[in-house]
């Protein structure tokens, strides 16, 4: 399985891919899939297409992305809820290494939850 990487509008995207025979398997960052068939195409290309698709879409409802349970989740509030400056560029990548989650692919909605659990720890220690 490869790794690609975007970011729009400062948010970083990532996603997964694979070949299997001419046919590509991409798991964008919401945990849903889509496929290719190749015919020639490059697969790091067809699933870069892909992963700009979904960016685009993200960006139309403004960076947001929606968890299992239909809340909004943003990439920015997460990075703001362990520290990191509002308005500075934040990854997936870049939370989960913060937060020491280390289970990849990384998916935004369990990145979401386990940022929700690192924050009440700390405040926890934090008494």
């Amino acid at each position: 399985m490869e790794e690609i990487e975007i970011t729009k509008n400062g948010i970083h995207y990532s996603a997964t891919y694979e070949l299997i025979d001419d046919h590509l398997v991409v798991r964008l960052p919401d945990n849903s899939i889509r496929q290719t068939e190749l015919r020639g195409l490059s697969p790091e290309h067809a699933a870069l297409a892909h992963l700009r698709a979904f960016a685009n879409h993200c960006s139309t409802k403004q960076g947001t992305h929606m968890n299992d349970n239909k809340h909004s989740i943003s990439l920015s509030e997460l990075g703001e809820k362990i520290g990191i400056p509002a308005g500075s560029p934040v990854s997936m990548g870049e939370i989960a290494e913060k937060i020491g989650y280390t289970k990849r692919p990384i998916q935004l909605s369990e990145l979401a939850e386990a940022v929700e659990v690192f924050v009440a720890a700390s405040k926890k220690k934090d008494k």
